[in-house]
């Protein structure tokens, strides 16, 4: 067996991060931005970008979200892996996407900059079997004109949203809160309307949530 190293293509790799929040018309919003160069110039995109060699991707993550969207101390969890061949066409890139969820008091923070040319949070349209539409100022937003894979990465956080609706959901309100202004969240998220009653002997039986603010008008 010979001794020598095989060399091998090296990928580069990237993180894309996919924020969520819900406004005060108890809509879920996602974060996006406006290319301003090349691939995919004038598209809606994911904020996200290259990981340097010294730094983890996560540390990424956070670093492209603060220079594309001014966005600072943003819990952000590790969503999955996209491999995909020619997910990009400037080579062979590697994406590890990352959720965060943020209360409504911070979607005026997002402020366009490093290169792109703007920023917008689309309304997001769950449906009731996990399928989801995206608007644009009450426009419909064709999922296929999106960068990259970003379509098949926001179907992964919707995916990861329902699954942990339990947990999630609670984070895109603000504390203290009651379970009146909890179910919103949930009901967005699940894409359907819940009986105030039985969610909230829910949240109790599950024990979803230790402290809330009280179950009056839940």
């Amino acid at each position: 067996m010979s001794d020598a190293k095989k060399e091998y293509p090296r990928p580069s790799l990237t993180a894309d991060i996919v924020v969520v929040a819900l406004d005060e018309g108890a809509r879920l919003r996602v974060l996006v931005i406006r290319r301003g160069s090349p691939p995919f110039e004038g598209c809606w995109a994911l904020p996200g970008g290259f990981c340097e060699p010294d730094e983890a991707v996560i540390q990424a993550a956070a670093r492209e979200l603060t220079e594309e969207t001014e966005l600072r101390d943003v819990h952000l969890e590790e969503l999955r892996s996209f491999t995909t061949p020619g997910r990009d066409p400037r080579g062979w890139v590697v994406s590890v996407a990352h959720l965060a969820v943020l209360p409504a008091s911070r979607l005026a923070e997002a402020r366009a900059g490093d290169d792109a040319s703007a920023t917008a949070w689309l309304t997001l349209r769950i449906e009731q079997g996990g399928g989801f539409r995206l608007e644009h100022e009450g426009a419909p937003v064709d999922l296929s004109s999106l960068a990259f894979d970003h379509r098949e990465v926001l179907a992964a956080a919707v995916e990861r949203l329902r699954e942990r609706v339990d947990t999630l959901a609670f984070t895109l309100v603000p504390s203290p809160f009651s379970l009146r202004e909890a179910r919103p969240a949930f009901e967005a998220i699940l894409g359907a309307p819940l009986d105030a009653q039985a969610f909230a002997r829910l949240v109790v039986e599950q024990g979803w949530v230790r402290e809330v603010a009280g179950t009056e008008g839940a």
